[in-house]
């Protein structure tokens, strides 16, 4: 059965993951090869469009067996509407840099907590552990946020005047 996904690593296959629905079942069988140790250097995450979120392989960095695209996250107005990893790199932290690297990008982030799956409530458990929250119970709204000291730092390069500053503070 073909899956419709180029078995070559490229950005034809980011793409085609809109048309399928059930999208774990289409890995080729060489996909349940380990993992290199410097995968972890590998990834990215790109803002494909406004809101949408996507995890994958820098290009040409794609492991041998593998296909480029890991997942997508989409938000809306700050909050979390869609959250898919791909089933093999669930439970390796994943979840977690993606959720941070969106809450620097926003500065807030919510949830419909029940709603998510126990994985996705994982990752909003950890997440109240390390950021200030406030959680609405009768709405089911969990936010976690950025203190406004935090959010000024977390901006790598900050261009003000002409002179750039790194985390806010220090002229280079």
């Amino acid at each position: 059965m073909d899956s419709g996904f180029p078995r070559k690593s490229g950005d034809a296959g980011i793409f085609l993951y809109l048309a399928l629905d059930n999208f774990d079942t289409m890995w080729y069988p060489s996909v349940m090869k380990r993992l290199p140790s410097n995968w972890r250097s590998r990834i990215e995450i790109i803002e494909h469009e406004p809101g949408e979120f996507i995890l994958q392989f820098k290009k040409g960095f794609t492991p041998r067996g593998f296909l480029r695209y890991i997942g997508r996250f989409i938000v809306e107005y700050k909050h979390m509407e869609e959250a898919y990893l791909r089933s093999h790199f669930r439970g390796r932290g994943l979840g977690i840099m993606v959720y941070e690297h969106i809450l620097h990008h926003y500065g807030e982030l919510s949830t419909h907590y029940h709603r998510a799956s126990p994985d996705a409530q994982r990752v909003w458990d950890s997440m109240s552990l390390r950021y200030p929250y406030k959680a609405d119970f009768f709405t089911g709204v969990l936010t976690v946020m950025i203190p406004a000291k935090k959010m000024s730092q977390s901006h790598l390069t900050i261009q003000h005047d002409g002179v750039y500053l790194n985390h806010g503070n220090k002229a280079t």
